[in-house]
């Protein structure tokens, strides 16, 4: 376990910008922006005693839950390209429990899109509860997810696959499913 959170620590410097595994890392950092502000904007929606009061904060929760939402081409991305091959393999049971958590986190970050779209209609305290909720659930298997891949997951497929011609046809296979808006594309 140890060696593989040193591989993952060499990944990016190692592999080429748009190696299938440096994307996923590049968008993983995205997202954990995301998440930092999902995490100031609760709190301070649980400080205040009116939403109604802040709209730019509604908006701002908004464009979070956007940007959360539209990370589903990574975890398709994952699902279609690199699991499937790390699965012909022999190593089944890490893309078995990613693809679990992938569906969790599919509900949590549609309900708080949802949920940002209708701040504005909700009473105070239910909208404030389930923000609470749902920023929880997604920040903290979000953040645990991103390290099993970042750590374990991505540096095991790095071990695993060591054909270029491999990782070619993940890139291609990922290339179809294509990428999110907050992908980085000169570098990173």
């Amino acid at each position: 376990m140890n060696q593989l959170r040193e591989l993952a620590k060499d990944l990016k410097a190692e592999l080429s910008l748009d190696h299938p595994l440096v994307v996923l890392m590049a968008e993983h950092d995205q997202m954990l922006r995301f998440l930092e502000k999902l995490e100031q904007l609760n709190e301070d929606f649980q400080r205040s005693d009116d939403t109604s009061v802040h709209p730019e904060k509604i908006s701002a929760l908004r464009e979070v839950a956007q940007n959360l939402v539209s990370g589903e081409n990574h975890h398709k991305r994952e699902e279609d390209a690199l699991f499937p091959r790390l699965e012909r393999i022999g190593i089944s049971g890490p893309p078995m429990v990613m693809r679990m958590e992938h569906d969790e986190l599919r509900k949590h970050k549609q309900e708080l899109l949802e949920l940002a779209n209708q701040a504005e209609t909700m009473d105070t305290a239910g909208f404030k509860e389930k923000l609470d909720y749902l920023s929880q659930a997604i920040v903290s298997t979000l953040r645990a997810h991103i390290d099993k891949e970042n750590n374990i997951l991505y540096p095991a497929a790095l071990k695993n696959i060591p054909d270029a011609a491999d990782w070619d046809e993940i890139k291609r296979e990922g290339d179809k499913v294509g990428y999110c808006p907050f992908t980085p594309r000169d570098g990173w």
